[in-house]
């Protein structure tokens, strides 16, 4: 086991009574190698350090007793070494999830425009299913079919 611990951080965008705030999640390196690092919760570091303690497999018995995630340490897309990159990687996660809100927006609208009489029998050979006539430039401007 390595002694020294590397801290990783995860921020986190949460809604209170007082309005949204941003929390950071402190990830504790229980072992590393070279690209990765196993990390849990920080208050369970103690905890993982006395379970791996005369263990033959520290990590896999850490996994089996806490929630442990491997973080990669050059291109994480779950924790970062700051606050302030954990900070910018909320951004972007939060702008993704706002592009895939838009899309999932558009086609529940495009449905609910629909009466049922709109509703095709499709001949795609799926069990049951009702074609939405009328989005097919809809879904084709989302997403790319071979």
């Amino acid at each position: 086991m390595k002694t020294q611990s590397s801290i990783y951080y995860r921020a986190r965008l949460i809604a209170a009574e007082e309005g949204l705030t941003v929390t950071f999640e402190k990830w504790k390196s229980f072992h590393e190698s070279e690209c990765f690092a196993w990390c849990c919760l920080e208050n369970m570091h103690q905890s993982a350090m006395i379970i791996s303690k005369n263990s033959k497999s520290p990590v896999k018995d850490i996994k089996s007793s806490l929630k442990v995630k491997r973080i990669d340490k050059k291109n994480s897309r779950f924790a970062q070494e700051t606050r302030e990159l954990a900070l910018a990687n909320l951004r972007y996660r939060k702008r993704c999830q706002a592009k895939h809100l838009k899309r999932e927006m558009e086609f529940a609208e495009a449905f609910l425009s629909k009466e049922d009489d709109q509703l095709g029998d499709t001949e795609l050979g799926w069990n049951d299913s009702k074609l939405v006539n009328g989005t097919f430039d809809l879904v084709h401007s989302h997403y790319v079919f071979d």
